[in-house]
């Protein structure tokens, strides 16, 4: 999009103008070269009373929003965030997610517009708005947002703060899959229920979670070590393993976990994650299932060779090294792992032995008899 275009895009310029200029700049994917003139020229077209306009300037911010420069100068930029939190609550359906997406946007370039966004009560109030929705398509949305911002601990608290696990995040798991657009909604919808949940510490305000709820993080953790997408998108490890650390320190789940055999998933994410945070809390989760006398066996397979791992964690990482060193000790010296086939020679030989060693404590028993017979003899004889 050219500079010049984007220009013309003035509080005076009417719709029509406004609409084919926007048209342009999302196309374009938001690309200027000038991100600052691009910033302020679209962003006042929010407050344009045009449902096209505000849908068309909210998914050209949103593509903007990509570059982790230009995502911290819309949140440097107060109006502009008032402006989206006004899309998000009164916009129409389009522009409420478009708008919306420029907020996960900028959450995903790091803990500093966590930081921003949960001291901006608008953008809160605009969230909590859009969670009560009776559109599936807009609390679907506006769930995935509380995920991403839930990572971070500002963000995590303050949805916990804001009261959004009552008013958002529970009433998500209540709702039947009916309630939204397919299965893909409703199962991704679910999974970051169960995350924002695990993020923001409040595992214990749910009454159940079973294998199937857990069978989605599998899925995910699966997806996500494949490169490959779920539910028609594409997800990192990371974004699994963060909650998966909280969720794994519950006991009372340890038994749907052997179930759904995360163990060997886990041992994939020592040998292909590479950044230090993943691998810690790859061997923190194993660490807590440990525990777990299913889980502690499957650890001890040969086929997944997780000693080897763990002890290159333990060697050269220094974040996982605590909890690396933790499973070492739990799953293969407290109770060391065995070869099953090399386990039943040793108890047949061991059998066999028994045998033997009973054999030969007849034999004697008879032998020492026999002499005792023939003493009793020689002594009538003597006698005699």
């Amino acid at each position: 999009m050219a500079p010049t275009q984007v220009a013309r895009l003035k509080e005076d310029v009417d719709d029509k103008e406004a609409i084919q200029i926007l048209q342009g700049v999302a196309k374009s994917g938001g690309q200027s070269t000038d991100s600052d003139e691009m910033i302020q020229s679209v962003s006042m077209m929010l407050d344009r009373d045009n449902e096209k306009i505000q849908h068309l300037a909210s998914k050209a911010l949103a593509n903007l929003a990509f570059d982790k420069e230009a995502a911290q100068k819309m949140l440097e930029a107060p109006q502009l965030r008032r402006s989206l939190s006004n899309v998000m609550k009164q916009g129409k359906t389009d522009a409420k997610l478009e708008a919306t997406r420029v907020l996960n946007n900028c959450l995903s370039q790091g803990p500093q517009a966590a930081e921003t966004i949960a001291l901006d009560e608008d953008a809160m109030n605009a969230l909590k708005s859009l969670c009560s929705s009776s559109d599936a398509t807009l609390r679907y949305k506006g769930i995935d947002t509380l995920s991403t911002m839930s990572t971070y601990p500002a963000g995590s608290k303050a949805i916990a703060d804001a009261g959004l696990i009552d008013s958002a995040v529970l009433p998500i798991l209540g709702e039947k899959k009916g309630f939204f657009a397919n299965k893909e909604q409703f199962d991704v919808a679910r999974f970051e229920a169960i995350c924002v949940l695990a993020n923001c510490d409040g595992l214990s305000r749910v009454d159940t979670l079973n294998s199937k709820d857990l069978k989605l993080f599998e899925n995910v953790l699966k997806a996500g070590l494949d490169g490959k997408n779920w539910a028609g998108r594409s997800w990192t490890a990371w974004t699994v393993l963060l909650p998966l650390g909280r969720i794994t320190q519950e006991k009372s789940l340890h038994k749907c976990f052997a179930e759904i055999k995360i163990v060997k998933l886990l041992v994939q994410c020592l040998i292909k994650c590479q950044t230090d945070p993943e691998l810690m809390v790859a061997c923190f989760c194993l660490n807590n299932l440990s525990a777990d006398p299913e889980c502690r066996t499957a650890m001890q397979k040969p086929k997944y060779d997780l000693l080897a791992q763990i002890k290159r964690c333990e060697a050269s990482r220094k974040m996982a090294q605590p909890h690396a060193r933790a499973v070492r000790k739990k799953v293969f010296e407290s109770a060391p792992s065995v070869d099953p086939l090399a386990q039943a020679a040793t108890e047949e030989v061991a059998a066999q032995g028994e045998k033997s060693d009973d054999s030969t404590s007849d034999d004697r028993t008879e032998s020492e008899d026999q002499k005792d017979q023939e003493a009793d003899r020689d002594a009538n004889k003597d006698q005699a």
